[in-house]
């Protein structure tokens, strides 16, 4: 798990430095808004933004157009599934954008809190995706060091020629059936899959897979790989090395769909047979591990889940207002 700990440090250190320094530049494409930017685009180009600045996109009634990062920023929304988990944003309207690229000049950023109906491109080093919900991931050849945690995927990652140290852990990766390619990695590049809810086909070599719950999937090409602690409902990985195979995916290990919200209902019930099975003994899937999975993708900020204010107020009353708010870690 050397590798783990290492992209563990590499997250924390971009977060510091990132944070250190910066700016906070508010978009918000809503008519009439007071906010610096009515476009993401608008506000990575611009001369004022440099290095290390964060952008807080807010709610808006319509999509953000697509964007292109040329600069290190910090990208963060506010969620998403919001009216389906408890205590996430008192509004629930999510940001919602088509597609973004991560180019030249990019390296360093963070993505976190947004929705995304198309893809992410990342064409540069040390890129992270964390707490989104997503569509499909390219990463391109020779990029290094990616971290993609936290998501919601709901279709595939992609990885080209001679990339290393991807990182791909506590995410729900669904390609929406046995058959379809979630993860497809060329024979040249090298990941480390952990902690993930897996729905579909993956096609890797050189990696590692630990702590994993595979739901269904057909067709797999693993090559040169190691395996460690997954559960699996067939025998994609054998049942050596703490492998679990033939499980029960709809009755031993999740609470399910009914009265759970979309991502909710991946955590595990009373008695799951991957609970206590991972590595450390903690728990297999996207809830288990030194970075659990985050309902809804709240990103770790203080968030007001509530707000009630009177609709009139007086000299002596004033203007009652109730707010209620946490951090998600």
């Amino acid at each position: 798990m050397k590798t783990n700990k290492f992209m563990l440090i590499l997250l924390v250190t971009f977060l510091v430095v990132t944070q250190a320094d910066a700016k906070i530049i508010r978009v918000n494409g809503t008519v009439g808004a007071d906010a610096d930017y009515t476009t993401i685009q608008a506000a990575v180009d611009h001369g004022l933004t440099v290095d290390g600045d964060t952008l807080y996109i807010e709610s808006a009634p319509t999509a953000y157009a697509t964007f292109t990062a040329t600069k290190r920023l910090v990208y963060i929304g506010p969620g998403y599934f919001l009216d389906e988990n408890p205590e996430t944003q008192a509004n629930f309207t999510p940001v919602t954008i088509s597609y973004a690229a991560f180019n030249s000049g990019s390296d360093g950023s963070v993505l976190a809190g947004l929705s995304f109906t198309s893809t992410v491109t990342i064409n540069d080093d040390n890129i992270i995706l964390k707490r989104n919900r997503l569509d499909r991931i390219s990463i391109n050849s020779t990029v290094v060091n990616t971290i993609i945690k936290n998501n919601y995927i709901t279709d595939d990652i992609s990885i080209s020629n001679n990339c290393q140290n991807i990182m791909i852990s506590n995410n729900y990766i669904d390609g929406g059936s046995a058959s379809s390619t979630v993860i497809s990695s060329l024979s040249t590049s090298a990941l480390t899959v952990d902690h993930n809810v897996i729905r579909g086909k993956i096609t890797a070599y050189n990696s590692v897979f630990s702590n994993n719950i595979i739901i269904e999937g057909t067709g797999w090409v693993i090559e040169q790989c190691t395996y460690f602690n997954n559960l699996t409902d067939k025998a994609q990985f054998g049942s050596a090395n703490g492998n679990l195979t033939y499980i029960d995916m709809d009755n031993d290990v999740f609470v399910g769909a009914t009265g759970n919200s979309t991502d909710g209902q991946w955590q595990l019930k009373t008695g799951s047979s991957a609970a206590g099975a991972d590595t450390e003994g903690g728990d297999c899937g996207m809830f288990g591990g030194i970075s659990p999975y985050i309902l809804s993708g709240v990103p770790s900020l203080p968030a007001n889940y509530y707000f009630y204010s009177t609709s009139e107020a007086s000299k002596e009353t004033g203007l009652r207002i109730r707010v209620k708010a946490k951090t998600h870690e």
